[in-house]
């Protein structure tokens, strides 16, 4: 009887976390019109789609060109809700995605590779906002 009980309860667990992850997935799209880097990897101008992979990462995929990446998030700061976006820092011909918000209230940060904060040292970057759909 006391196995039972316990294999319920952790029955129970398991379907709660694996509903409240299947709630926090992210599916969406972005047409992004400039080429950028995330952690100093490039990424092309055009159609993307972001999708969780885990609460630590979400899977970017250039829709015309297959070409994907795994992106690791940072601590999530929470705020108000607003549409979801990305956040570009745009530095001359550079740009590198800065931040990602879902929504709901979460905004994920980006690491910045080292090159990517050397020119934006050099002349102060602009921030340019993309909608996702």
């Amino acid at each position: 009887m006391k196995r039972a009980v316990i294999a319920l309860v952790l029955t129970v667990l398991a379907l709660a976390a694996t509903t409240a992850f299947a709630q926090a997935s992210v599916d969406l799209r972005a047409d992004v019109p400039i080429g950028f880097s995330v952690n100093g990897q490039h990424y092309s101008a055009g159609s993307y789609e972001l999708r969780t992979v885990s609460r630590g990462a979400i899977r970017l995929l250039n829709i015309k060109t297959g070409e994907t990446g795994l992106l690791r998030l940072i601590i999530p700061d929470q705020a108000k809700l607003s549409p979801p976006v990305l956040r570009f820092a745009v530095n001359g011909k550079r740009a590198w995605l800065i931040s990602f918000s879902d929504g709901q209230g979460t905004t994920w940060q980006f690491p910045v590779a080292a090159r990517d904060l050397e020119a934006s040292r050099s002349e102060p970057a602009k921030t340019v906002i993309v909608a996702l759909k």
